[in-house]
């Protein structure tokens, strides 16, 4: 009776011992496994860390855009846009609806992921010989928040010196 005593007020089971968190860490949080993701991944439905933080930002939707500023255009716009995983960054295309006859017709950008957020590369696009204009694109950026993308962004055209308007814009993304 003794030994079986000792053997049922034994040493616990490590709850982390048979778990396999993917790309992360077992932590034992009151007697149960608990995966904390690396850097780039989030958890998949049985809670392993398989799935790179990218992934959630791919796909085709559909986006309500207000600016205010300079407006040459409706202040509120609703129109299509596809957001690819090129490498390690995004690729955001037709951003704000934008003509650009340099480009197939859209404002193509690419964009840096941390985390939940993304930072769009500003620069000159839309670049267009034939009437010297370009826009001009800065302070990007984007969140990701419950199946919703909120992408705010400055805009500027410019033909030769003369800038014809300087906008700022708020974008939500809605799958499709």
């Amino acid at each position: 009776m003794a030994c079986t005593v000792m053997f049922w007020i034994g040493c616990d089971q490590d709850p982390c011992e048979n778990e396999d968190c993917g790309f992360g860490t077992c932590i034992a949080v009151d007697d149960d496994a608990e995966c904390r993701c690396d850097e780039g991944f989030e958890k998949d439905a049985n809670g392993s860390c398989t799935i790179p933080a990218i992934d959630k930002f791919e796909g085709e939707y559909t986006a309500s855009e207000v600016c205010t500023g300079d407006l040459i255009r409706d202040s509120s716009l609703v129109y299509d846009m596809t957001i690819a995983i090129f490498g390690s960054r995004l690729r955001v295309r037709n951003l704000g609806a934008w003509d650009c006859p340099s480009s197939s017709g859209t404002l193509d950008v690419f964009a840096e992921v941390d985390g939940n957020n993304f930072a769009i590369e500003s620069g000159n696009y839309c670049d267009d010989p034939s009437v010297n204009g370009i826009i001009r694109l800065s302070d990007g950026f984007g969140s990701f928040e419950d199946s919703l993308i909120l992408v705010r962004y400055k805009v500027i055209y410019e033909e030769g010196i003369q800038a014809f308007f300087n906008q700022t814009c708020e974008v939500r993304l809605r799958p499709k």
